[in-house]
């Protein structure tokens, strides 16, 4: 057995584990699979691309896993702390952004006993927001004409059918993105540096109006130049996910 002053000299470091969604086999031939089918495709078509998504803030500090590690590791299955969302103390939300777009922020409003309905998320986000960056120029925020809508398949979109179909009647063109790929949206990296920041603060927003506060000063001070390069990076994500063969990677 190895002693510590053997493992500190091994490179090895202890540290908090990465967290990432679980990839299960299904899943990652999938991403292989969509890797393959878009390698080809240039920045100019995930520049025409809107991105959005879902994601949730906690008004409470949630412990982290920690583990041993070389510094090689940090991405390893067993290196990997598995996330999930209980819906307790979290504020739900969901923006988008383009290259060179961002769209205005949504505090998701559940009106469901069950918390957030597929009829919220069609009233608060498809029609004021995504609906709108393909038909309406006036929200200031529009999709090219070859774009599409890319995000996940969150429970209170609804089944993956009526999704489609509310989509389709609404003039939103999907495009689609294996399950338990958040590594292939940009826009999950730009909630993670946000909610660094907001972790980073002297005092952490621990109620509802103070976090709402917090997360739209973090929105509201992104630039371009903060999320474009993360479109950008398509192609190497790409490339990353079939070197892996379709599990997690740094992005």
């Amino acid at each position: 057995m190895k002693s510590k002053l053997s493992f500190f000299a091994d490179a090895y470091t202890c540290c908090k584990a990465c967290k990432r969604p679980f990839i299960d086999w299904n899943a990652q031939e999938a991403c292989l699979a969509y890797s393959s089918k878009h390698l080809h495709q240039l920045k100019s078509y995930w520049h025409a691309h809107i991105y959005g998504d879902e994601v949730t803030f906690d008004m409470s500090h949630r412990e982290s896993a920690w583990v041993t590690r070389l510094s090689s590791e940090r991405y390893h299955k067993d290196c990997i702390q598995h996330t999930f969302n209980s819906g307790h103390a979290s504020v739900p939300i969901l923006g988008a952004i383009s290259h060179n777009g961002k769209s205005s922020l949504v505090f998701l409003k559940p009106t469901g006993k069950c918390g957030i309905t597929a009829d919220n998320y069609h009233h608060q986000v498809l029609v004021p927001i995504v609906s709108a960056a393909f038909h309406n120029s006036s929200v200031g925020f529009l999709a090219l004409p070859e774009g599409q809508f890319v995000k996940d398949q969150a429970p209170w979109h609804g089944t993956r059918k009526a999704s489609v179909e509310v989509k389709k009647e609404l003039g939103i063109p999907v495009h689609k993105r294996p399950p338990a790929s958040p590594d292939l949206n940009p826009i999950e990296n730009v909630w993670r540096i946000m909610k660094q920041h907001i972790k980073a603060r002297p005092h952490f927003p621990g109620t509802y109006s103070v976090i709402c506060k917090a997360v739209q000063e973090e929105w509201d001070r992104l630039k371009p130049s903060d999320w474009n390069p993360l479109i950008d990076s398509m192609l190497e994500r790409l490339m990353e996910f079939r070197a892996l063969h379709g599990m997690q990677t740094k992005w």
